[in-house]
């Protein structure tokens, strides 16, 4: 039985057709997928639905550049007890993605199925180390022998709250802007 989604959470179906709702940008950013069960979606689905209290953002470099120097020691401290920590999605690498309102497409080394449950999470340079998290739907796989095989794993955004949706259509623009101040550039010295 599918999951139903909380009030406040946009959920999207796909169903087979190209959608162009959101316009799509090339960037590279520091981005996590993990698979969940369709209990653990349904739950983070919950959690996206519970409205945000966090108004937080660093903008002072100074004060981002020491939280994360104390975050990096606290994770050293742990992992010498014995813990697990896993990395800081900002100190992963950065890998290519499209990227638009509606859905991500990236190169996994992960084997995805279509229709597989993942939890993704996103850091954008706009929003100052707020990571987004999102509920995404395989719509193609990269396992052997599939269609596009060769060319990555495609999620719909299946659950996401308007903030994070906003977010992410804000860094769209803040690229094609970009692109657009560069290429102006290189007409002027034509």
């Amino acid at each position: 039985m599918p999951f139903a989604a909380s009030p406040g959470v946009q959920t999207d179906t796909y169903n087979g057709e190209c959608r162009r709702d959101f316009f799509r940008v090339s960037s590279r950013l520091a981005i996590r997928l993990t698979w969940l069960t369709e209990a653990e979606a349904e739950e983070l689905t919950r959690e996206l639905g519970i409205p945000c209290t966090e108004s937080v953002s660093l903008t002072d470099k100074l004060l981002e550049a020491r939280l994360t120097r104390i975050e990096n020691k606290l994770d050293l401290i742990l992992k010498q007890t014995g813990f697990d920590v896993e990395l800081a999605l900002s100190q992963t690498e950065k890998r290519a993605v499209e990227l638009s309102g509606s859905g991500v497409r990236l190169h996994a080394p992960e084997i995805y199925r279509v229709g597989d449950l993942v939890k993704i999470q996103l850091d954008l340079p706009e929003e100052c180390g707020r990571t987004l998290i999102l509920l995404g739907r395989v719509v193609l796989g990269n396992e052997v022998g599939s269609v596009g095989a060769s060319s990555g794993v495609a999620l719909v955004f299946h659950s996401i709250r308007n903030r994070d949706r906003e977010a992410i259509v804000r860094h769209a623009y803040e690229v094609q802007r970009l692109m657009l101040d560069r290429t102006a550039n290189r007409s002027d010295l034509r």
